[in-house]
């Protein structure tokens, strides 16, 4: 009797940063309501006015440290700056990557309920805001956040 087994390696997401702070909803509120200081549409071209869209939206320094999306110019000339002038700055190779999905982030709330695999939909929250990383609606009622919360977050490699 010949037996063959085949066997695959799968490859664990690299983690390329690690956060934790204050997550609030961005594109829709947390009623389902459109968010006033929202234009519903994200930086890579998703609706984020769209309640079943899972994704979040991180800061400009965020971005640029963990995955270089700004060419390491936040270092540079201030998140600020950046934020204002995001496509002089950005690197377009990396914002292509993000818009293939080859960045996810994984979210986490304080009673471990986890949301896996979520795109990168915006740039923000603005850095004078303090907060960590904003939520679509999905995304934050899957978590039950409320619309804001205190979160744990992972940017990973997905190739």
């Amino acid at each position: 009797m010949d037996i063959r087994v085949e066997l695959s390696i799968i490859k664990r997401p690299e983690v390329l940063y690690t956060g934790h702070g204050r997550a609030t909803i961005f594109g829709l509120e947390y009623n389902g309501k459109l968010d006033p200081y929202d234009n519903q549409e994200g930086f890579f071209g998703y609706n984020t006015g769209d309640k079943e869209l899972h994704g979040v939206s991180l800061p400009v320094a965020t971005l640029d440290y963990a995955i270089k999306l700004f060419n390491g110019s936040v270092a540079e000339v201030g998140s600020r700056t950046v934020e204002r002038n995001a496509h002089h700055y950005i690197n377009h190779q990396i914002m292509k990557d993000v818009m293939d999905k080859r960045y996810l982030v994984n979210v986490q709330n304080a009673a471990g309920v986890i949301c896996h695999g979520c795109p990168i939909v915006d740039i923000g929250p603005a850095s004078w805001t303090k907060n960590v990383i904003d939520l679509t609606y999905a995304t934050a009622h899957h978590l039950e956040t409320h619309g804001d919360a205190q979160v744990t977050f992972e940017i990973i490699d997905a190739i």
